[in-house]
């Protein structure tokens, strides 16, 4: 049985209460937690689309991928990409679970 890569997207959305001068920072404190947590317990609602990668196509060398959990992976994969988009982040707190 062959291998190949796959690219799923999600789609991701939660609720925070915070003070009125709460910074980005502030909210994404309380925010990341939370999506994770509504990611690990309904996985399957985020998804909105699996597509053959086209672009990286699975080698052996992706092998190791599979040692990391699913949990941890995702903070990865949240925290660099909360890092690329916002990078004045404070990410140091969010990323003592990986």
């Amino acid at each position: 049985m062959g291998k190949k890569a796959v690219l799923v997207y999600v789609s991701l959305m939660t609720r925070v209460i915070v003070d009125d001068t709460a910074s980005e920072q502030d909210i994404m404190e309380l925010a990341v937690p939370k999506l994770s947590e509504n990611l690990m317990d309904s996985p399957f609602e985020s998804i909105e689309d699996i597509k053959d990668d086209i672009e990286c196509p699975y080698s052996v060398d992706d092998e190791g991928i599979d040692e990391w959990t699913t949990s941890d992976l995702f903070h990865y994969l949240l925290i660099m990409n909360l890092s690329l988009r916002m990078p004045n982040l404070k990410i140091g707190n969010m990323t003592e679970r990986i």
